[in-house]
């Protein structure tokens, strides 16, 4: 296949049209995997140019996904699309709670991987999952932030946050979309409520 990258070697992904490194002529079945597709940084390529591997910055879902390559271009200069490739991704661990935030009265709680959004086992839009300084979170809203569900905002009810005043959340019960719990479990990082 056409690349941007020399065969057997490793590169960014390529702008170069028809390449098999140009990450944006990639689609898959699945809105968090496509996310993940996007924030590709690197391309590895294999020694004749006919697969490639990419590494995210963003942790892709766990499953097995249909992702279809489009307007790829072999290296004799011939159009060369592809049926729907079966892709599996294994869950490489338990996830973790990256960060916690809040600004303007939104609490926002990021995971390292896409997580289950609700259902048994613990979904992350469950406001019982989360206790703020040990009592039931006021929340007007919870909602996710993006397709993987790897940042959660909890909207509070306006005059719940005091800004400069610090805060703990407590997280606990939630799991990944491959069913494993967050580590530790429960999770309890402080804050501090800006404007």
């Amino acid at each position: 296949m056409r690349a941007a990258t020399n065969c057997g070697s490793v590169g960014q992904p390529s702008a170069l049209e028809g390449a098999i490194d140009r990450v944006a002529r990639y689609a898959s079945s699945e809105r968090a995997l496509d996310e993940a597709l996007q924030s590709a940084v690197s391309a590895t390529l294999n020694s004749d140019c006919s697969s490639v591997t990419f590494v995210f910055t963003i942790a892709a879902p766990t499953g097995t996904f249909t992702v279809t390559p489009t307007g790829m271009i072999g290296r004799d200069g011939t159009r060369a699309d592809a049926a729907g490739v079966s892709v599996s991704i294994a869950d490489e661990g338990r996830p973790r709670v990256a960060s916690v935030s809040a600004s303007g009265g939104r609490i926002a709680v990021a995971y390292s991987e896409p997580m289950r959004e609700i259902g048994e086992g613990g979904g992350v839009l469950m406001l019982q999952s989360y206790k703020l300084d040990g009592a039931d979170v006021p929340a007007a809203d919870i909602t996710c932030a993006d397709a993987g569900c790897r940042t959660v905002w909890i909207t509070a009810r306006p005059g719940a946050l005091s800004v400069g005043r610090s805060y703990q959340l407590r997280i606990a019960n939630v799991v990944d979309r491959a069913g494993l719990n967050i580590t530790p479990d429960p999770t309890t990082l402080s804050f501090v409520a800006r404007s």
